[in-house]
């Protein structure tokens, strides 16, 4: 089916979509890939962009250095992902990143020719690497990238497929929250409307997505929730994962989708945190708000960043020493919050 317009879309958009049309139609060869540790934004992007070349004609290649996390891979296209970069690059004239602005977040080992290979992100995070891409294609205001990139393929005018449609929901579903989040704007509900339109089985998405887990994720949530730290003040709360939890659970960091938000969903927690494991006393660090503090503005200070109420960063130390350094900058920041 033809795509529908939607509401919204920032005053800048309409300029740098038609700049990334003039690369789609010149370009042969694509490399499509999102950010490490993907979610539902960026495999469902990433698919979704795949697929739709591939509709087109064109040779594309969908890449994640993590792979297809369990729960998305029921999408089209998943199985026809690489998760190693080896190869990947060879005769390629156009690389696009999605859902995030820096080529470091989707695999330090790509090291594109830039002579002679394009480098496009569509993004709508407001923190970016200005000197990265080409052209960054940015609106702050969407929902998640696949609402950008369905108002791309409207400027396209090429038709919408059920599998690439089925791709989009899944990003504007999840990256939403289920329709829960602030994020939930007009222009998310009419996408989701214009998908479910295209032939989306709603239901099939929500099971594979949220009611399909291997009893591993079950048992390291258990775990994790062990964990669980409330700051004196009840307004804070943080979980951790360690490696030795993979081990005992026979899982990996695929299986968290999710977890944080038991944390953020306790009584009185204004600010959650999940503390992930790289290597021993380095750890990946996801923060979720309920609004009144900007969570990016504190990841940014550790090299890291990401909206107002989701962001992340990466910080060493003893996960203890890091608890409780951020959860005492995070009581100041809720303490200007308050006055």
């Amino acid at each position: 089916m033809a795509t529908e317009e939607i509401p919204g879309g920032s005053p800048d958009l309409a300029d740098q979509l038609e700049r990334a049309s003039a690369y789609l139609h010149s370009g042969t060869r694509f490399l499509v890939c999102s950010h490490e540790a993907p979610d539902g934004d960026a495999i469902g992007s990433t698919l979704a962009l795949a697929n739709l070349l591939w509709d087109m004609g064109k040779q594309a290649t969908p890449y994640n250095r993590d792979g297809v996390p369990y729960n998305f891979r029921f999408l089209p296209g998943a199985d026809r992902l690489v998760a190693q970069p080896e190869g990947v690059l060879d005769g390629i004239d156009t690389l696009l990143i999605l859902d995030c602005a820096s080529l470091k977040r989707v695999d330090s080992r790509l090291v594109p020719d830039r002579e002679k290979t394009r480098v496009v992100c569509i993004d709508h995070h407001e923190t970016v690497d200005p000197n990265g891409p080409d052209l960054l294609v940015l609106d702050a205001a969407a929902s998640c990238v696949g609402e950008i990139l369905y108002r791309w393929m409207h400027r396209l005018s090429v038709l919408l497929s059920t599998p690439v449609a089925e791709c989009l929901y899944v990003s504007v579903h999840t990256d939403t929250g289920g329709f829960r989040y602030q994020n939930t704007t007009p222009a998310a509900l009419a996408l989701a409307s214009r998908l479910v339109g295209a032939g989306v089985d709603v239901w099939k998405v929500t099971s594979e997505v949220y009611e399909n887990h291997p009893p591993g994720r079950v048992k390291l949530l258990s775990e994790v929730l062990d964990t669980l730290h409330i700051s004196a003040c009840g307004r804070i709360a943080f979980i951790t994962v360690t490696q030795e939890m993979y081990r005992r659970t026979s899982t990996g960091p695929e299986m968290l989708d999710g977890f944080i938000n038991f944390a953020r969903g306790i009584i009185g927690v204004e600010v959650a945190g999940q503390l992930r494991e790289l290597e021993h006393n380095r750890y990946r660090v996801s923060f979720r708000s309920r609004g009144r503090v900007d969570v990016a503005r504190l990841a940014q200070k550790f090299g890291g960043g990401g909206h107002q109420n989701a962001a992340g960063c990466t910080i060493e130390g003893p996960p203890a020493q890091i608890i409780g350094m951020l959860t005492a900058k995070l009581d100041q920041l809720l303490g200007s919050a308050t006055s």
